[in-house]
């Protein structure tokens, strides 16, 4: 049995013998934490950024066994982040992490009881400047309507998708041609006072108590970038002609795809948070801070989804386009429960986030959780994508299989033996042998895994890194004890 002995601290004295010289805190090879007593067994934050998975049935120490040693071990190493909620507690653990790593300091708590504001919009236009904004708000509805859909068990319809993503794209456009900033309580008005028919537009009446045709007078006023210009008459025309005369069904299913998320967003305590002004941003965590999006969904329920989703995708965004080279600062996004998050984006994400030193961390019971939001296909391109793979006690059996096929099978030689007895009394003995393929480790043991508590608080893990070969057992997976009561 392996321990997890010592982590990388300030103390020389206390971590594992390395002999090399101390490297760059940011460098891809310094040792955020050691999982056995060899200091070849090394998890390195190159490791790291190579997307880690950990699995565990309810009760089986996933998040204080190798989740909380792993959560320690990251900031300690003084890397930035983005922490998701699911339960009420988890804003208290992190703070408590936190308080323990002398990180208090970094942490910014983004809950309405606290002063930190972010309006995505507002950040987008900032960030992206008017010639992509479009797209990017675009696209980030289109990732909160999967989300919806998903929660409310209905597949989204790729004509209401691409539908919505028409409606939202001529909307923010014309918001930004007309008033510069395209704010969401404008692509709203829009929307909602545009013309029911072709009657309706031709009608005077509309015109002077519309906000959609208020907007088309004054962009046509504005003076506007090459790019506007060439897409101005289509937004005229989408607005005064293809609109109106969609069906009335149609229309307002296309409507209320959007509507639907939206409304959440502009009104309580979402309007407070993302629809006055921005005081922190993404790029906060890369110079070290720790973004904790306290709105649980326990708690919240659709508006903490909703919410933790709008900044998951813009964090990736902006993770995925900063310059590692002039900011080298590794950064990580936490998310315990990973099944409420994730998104057809994410394994596209993992395939690229690497080399933007971003580490991912995934914590969930089992891979079913992972199929009742993504496709088969699309589970498999996620794991594939964690190339860091711990597994706790766990009665799932397609967990368990997927686990032992994962570690892989080995070549195994069975001897037998057999005693033959003639008519006259005689017997010889027959020894033969035959080869054949067996898991290193079967599926059944995963259920018989320590889960922690008392006496010993210890919880074990099978700890697996793609193209690996662990130091002290010789083989690619490790068998892990994680002390709940380390830095206790």
């Amino acid at each position: 049995m392996n321990r997890i002995l010592q982590w990388l601290t300030s103390s020389p004295a206390q971590a594992p013998h390395v002999a090399r010289k101390v490297l760059d805190p940011y460098d891809l090879e310094t040792p955020l934490c050691y999982l056995s007593g060899d200091p070849r067994d090394a998890l390195t934050i190159r490791n790291a950024c190579e997307g880690i998975q950990i699995w565990g049935q309810s009760g089986s120490g996933k998040s204080t066994g190798s989740g909380r040693h792993l959560a320690l071990a990251l900031l300690r190493s003084g890397a930035g982040g983005i922490v998701f909620c699911v339960k009420g507690d988890e804003p208290r653990v992190w703070r408590d992490y936190c308080a323990r790593t002398g990180r208090l300091g970094d942490l910014v708590v983004f809950a309405p009881d606290q002063p930190w504001r972010f309006n995505p919009l507002e950040y987008q236009y900032r960030r992206a400047g008017s010639g992509h904004i479009t797209e990017n708000i675009v696209n980030l509805f289109a990732s909160l309507a999967e989300v919806v859909d998903r929660s409310t068990g209905t597949g989204a319809n790729d004509y209401w998708s691409r539908a919505m993503k028409q409606l939202v794209r001529n909307a923010a456009d014309l918001a930004a041609i007309a008033r510069g900033i395209p704010t969401l309580d404008l692509i709203c008005q829009i929307i909602g006072t545009a013309p029911q028919s072709p009657e309706e537009a031709r009608a005077t009446t509309w015109q002077r108590s519309s906000v959609c045709h208020q907007c088309i007078l004054q962009g046509e006023k504005r003076p506007k970038t090459p790019i506007q210009q060439g897409d101005w008459p289509q937004v005229v025309r989408f607005w005064l002609h293809e609109f109106p005369t969609l069906s009335d069904r149609t229309r307002s299913c296309i409507v209320s795809t959007f509507t639907v998320i939206a409304d959440t967003f502009v009104r309580g305590e979402l309007r407070k948070l993302f629809g006055t002004t921005t005081n922190i941003t993404p790029e906060d965590s890369f110079d070290g801070k720790i973004l904790l999006l306290s709105i649980p969904i326990k708690t919240h329920g659709e508006l903490g989804r909703l919410s933790q989703v709008l900044w998951k995708y813009l964090w990736q965004q902006a993770a995925e386009g900063r310059d590692v080279h002039r900011n080298p600062r590794h950064v990580f996004m936490w998310a315990d429960e990973a099944q409420h998050f994730l998104s057809r984006a994410d394994p596209l994400f993992l395939t690229t986030s690497r080399s933007a030193k971003v580490v991912t961390v995934l914590l969930t019971q089992n891979v079913p959780n992972y199929n009742s939001v993504l496709s088969r296909a699309e589970t498999d391109a996620l794991l594939a994508n964690l190339a860091c793979k711990i597994w706790h006690r766990n009665s799932c059996t397609v967990t368990n299989t997927l686990a032992a096929d994962t570690i892989a099978r080995s070549r195994v030689f069975r001897w037998s033996t057999g005693i033959a007895t003639r008519d006259a009394g005689d017997a010889s003995r027959n020894i033969g042998g035959s080869e054949g393929i067996e898991w290193a480790v079967i599926p059944g043991d995963f259920q018989y895994l320590k889960c922690g508590g008392p006496p010993d608080c210890e919880v074990e893990g099978i700890a697996y890194q793609s193209g690996r070969v662990w130091a002290a057992s010789g083989t690619n997976y490790l068998r892990v004890c994680f002390n709940q009561n380390a830095y206790a």
